[in-house]
């Protein structure tokens, strides 16, 4: 495990991509899980939410980790490429709940101009009623 602290993350990340390491892929997770999450956390303001972005930064790793082991130095680091993903992630979380917030209020609001409808009609069909009876 000693020989793990030693290695660069571009000579972890490639024993992971090329022969499935996990041990290389859990030092590199080991090494920068604080800085991709609290990148995120400053990002979004919540800890929940950066824990998920942290866990979807780390996934995106894992699936790019071939293509991205083949461009990087020996020595090289993952630092900015895992500082970029989570600011990336956090923002588009951000992006995302905002639209999402908008489309709920815009839902809200037709709702409630139909409901606000239907009840003036009721109160009209009502009052018709009224004088019906009256008349009657």
């Amino acid at each position: 495990m000693d020989e793990m602290h030693e290695e660069s993350d571009a000579q972890l990340l490639r024993g992971y991509a090329q022969h499935g390491d996990e041990a290389a892929f859990r030092e590199i997770v080991t090494r920068h899980t604080d800085l991709v999450y609290s990148v995120a956390v400053r990002c979004v303001n919540s800890p929940d939410l950066a824990c998920d972005i942290a866990q979807s930064v780390f996934t995106d790793l894992s699936s790019k980790a071939r293509p991205l082991a083949e461009k990087l130095a020996d020595d090289a680091s993952l630092v900015g490429w895992l500082y970029r993903s989570a600011r990336f992630a956090a923002l588009n979380q951000l992006r995302n709940d905002h639209r999402r917030r908008a489309h709920e209020r815009q839902a809200m609001e037709q709702l409630l101009s139909i409901l606000d409808r239907n009840s003036r009609r009721k109160s009209a069909y009502s009052s018709i009623g009224d004088l019906k009876v009256r008349a009657d």
